[in-house]
C-alpha cells in the first residue's frame, strides 16, 4: 500500500493527541517528518525517470530520424486522408520529387504528388482492403510539374472504426529502371522483328532453292535422258547401250552365267525413206521400237545402234530362250502387218550371239557375231524372195 499525504492526515485525524504522551508526541512527529521526506525523495526519483525516459525517447527518435534520412529509400506518413499534410517524410522522399527539404514537402499532400487520381484512388481502396500495398509501380509528380515512377511500397494503420488513420509509404525511383527496361522491350520487338524478317528471308531463300533444286533435278534426269536414251525410240542409244552389255558381260563372268544378244536390222528402210519420206522412215523406226519394247522381259534391254539397227540384250539367257522369246516378236510382226492400213509391211532380219564365260570373249566380237549371225538371215530371205519369184 502506497502512503499519500491524504492517508497520513486522514489517520492523524483519527488519533487523539490529547490522549498521548510528550515523548509519543515527538516519536509521532519525528515519524512524520520522515514520511514527508519520503514522499519528497519518491517524487524527486520519479521525475527524474520520467526525465530520463523522455531523454532517451528524444534520442531514440533522433536515431530513427537520422536513419531514416540516411537510407536511399523515400519514406513518409500520411493520415488517411489524402487532402491533409503529410506528418512525416525524411530526405530521400524530399529529393525524390524534387523538394529543397523534408519541411517543403511536409505542406503538400497525397493527392498533389499522384500523377494520376485514378491511380491515387485505386491505391488508398487497395490499402484500405488489404492492409498494405507492395511494389505498387506507378508515377509521382515532382515539384517542377514533371513525373518519376516509382515502386510504392506501403502499410496501413487503422482507427477504432476501421478507418485508415496512418499510412507508412516507402517509395523507391524506378525510373531509370523502367527505362532500361522500355529499352529492353523495344530492342526485344526489334529483334523479333528482325527475327521474324529474317526468317522469312530465309524460308523465301529456302522455298526459292528448292525449286532451284527441282529444277535442277529435272534438268538433271533430261540431261541423264538425253545423254542415255535415243530419243526418237525411248530405247538406250549406242553408247549406254555398249556399257550396260559391258557390266552385264562382267557379271556373267563372276556368276558363271550366259548372255544372248540379238542384232535388229529393219528391212527396206532406204526403200520407205526414199518412196514415202525420211518421216514415214522415222514413224517406222518408233514403231519397231515399240514392238520390240512391248514383247521382250522386263529384265532384257533394247538399245539403238544407229540408223534402222538395234541390240537387244537378253542378260541371264541362253540360245534357247532368246530364240523362243523372238518368236513372239514375230507373232506380234504378223498381227501388225495383218492390221495395219500402212502401204507397207514391216520386217526385219535378225541374228542372235551368245556369250558363253567359258570362251574369252569380247563386246566388241559378241556384236559382231550377232551382226554376221543377222547378214546371213538376210541373204537367205533374199534369195529365199528371188526363188519365190
Amino acid at each position: 500500500m502506497i502512503i499519500t499525504p491524504s492517508v497520513l492526515l486522514a489517520a492523524l485525524s483519527i488519533i487523539n493527541l490529547n490522549n498521548l504522551s510528550y515523548f509519543q508526541k515527538t516519536v509521532l512527529f519525528i515519524l512524520f517528518i520522515f514520511i514527508i521526506a519520503g514522499l519528497f525523495i519518491a517524487l524527486f526519483l520519479l521525475i527524474r525517470k520520467r526525465r530520463n525516459l523522455n531523454e532517451t525517447i528524444d534520442l531514440m527518435d533522433q536515431e530513427y530520424n537520422s536513419i531514416i534520412n540516411e537510407i536511399n529509400y523515400g519514406v513518409y506518413m500520411s493520415p488517411g486522408d489524402p487532402d491533409e499534410h503529410f506528418t512525416y517524410v525524411n530526405k530521400a522522399m524530399a529529393d525524390l520529387l524534387g523538394y529543397e527539404n523534408p519541411e517543403e514537402l511536409l505542406s503538400c499532400n497525397m493527392r498533389k504528388i499522384f500523377i494520376n487520381p485514378l491511380e491515387l484512388s485505386n491505391f488508398l481502396d487497395e490499402a484500405q482492403t488489404v492492409g498494405y500495398v507492395k511494389n505498387k509501380h506507378l508515377r509521382l509528380k515532382l515539384k517542377d510539374g514533371s513525373s518519376v515512377w516509382v515502386s510504392h511500397t506501403a502499410r496501413v494503420i487503422y482507427d477504432k472504426k476501421f478507418q485508415v488513420k496512418t499510412i507508412y509509404g516507402v517509395v523507391q525511383d524506378i525510373t531509370d529502371r523502367r527505362i532500361v527496361k522500355q529499352s529492353f522491350l523495344r530492342s526485344y520487338e526489334k529483334l523479333e522483328h528482325v527475327v521474324e524478317e529474317r526468317t522469312r528471308e530465309l524460308i523465301e531463300a529456302n522455298e526459292k532453292l528448292r525449286k532451284e533444286i527441282e529444277e535442277r533435278e529435272i534438268m538433271e534426269r533430261k540431261l541423264r535422258y538425253y545423254a542415255t536414251t535415243d530419243t526418237m525410240t525411248g530405247v538406250f542409244n549406242r553408247m549406254t547401250g555398249l556399257v550396260f552389255l559391258e557390266n552385264q558381260v562382267n557379271i556373267a563372268k563372276r556368276n558363271n552365267t550366259h548372255i544372248v544378244v540379238c542384232f535388229v536390222d529393219i528391212d527396206d528402210l532406204k526403200f520407205i525413206n526414199d518412196t514415202y519420206g525420211h518421216k514415214e522412215g522415222d514413224r517406222l523406226i518408233i514403231r519397231v521400237g515399240e514392238i520390240l519394247k512391248s514383247v521382250i522381259r522386263e529384265s532384257d534391254t533394247i538399245c539403238r545402234m544407229g540408223g534402222d539397227e538395234f541390240l537387244i540384250i537378253f542378260p541371264d539367257c541362253q540360245i534357247e530362250q532368246a530364240v523362243k522369246i523372238w518368236e513372239r516378236v514375230e507373232i506380234q510382226i504378223k498381227q501388225y502387218n495383218k492390221h495395219t492400213e500402212s502401204k507397207y509391211p514391216i520386217s526385219f532380219s535378225h541374228g542372235f550371239a551368245e556369250y558363253n564365260p567359258d570362251k574369252n570373249i569380247s563386246v566388241q566380237d559378241l556384236i559382231a557375231n550377232s551382226d554376221k549371225e543377222m547378214y546371213k538371215m538376210k541373204n537367205i530371205d533374199k534369195h529365199t524372195a528371188i526363188g519365190n519369184l
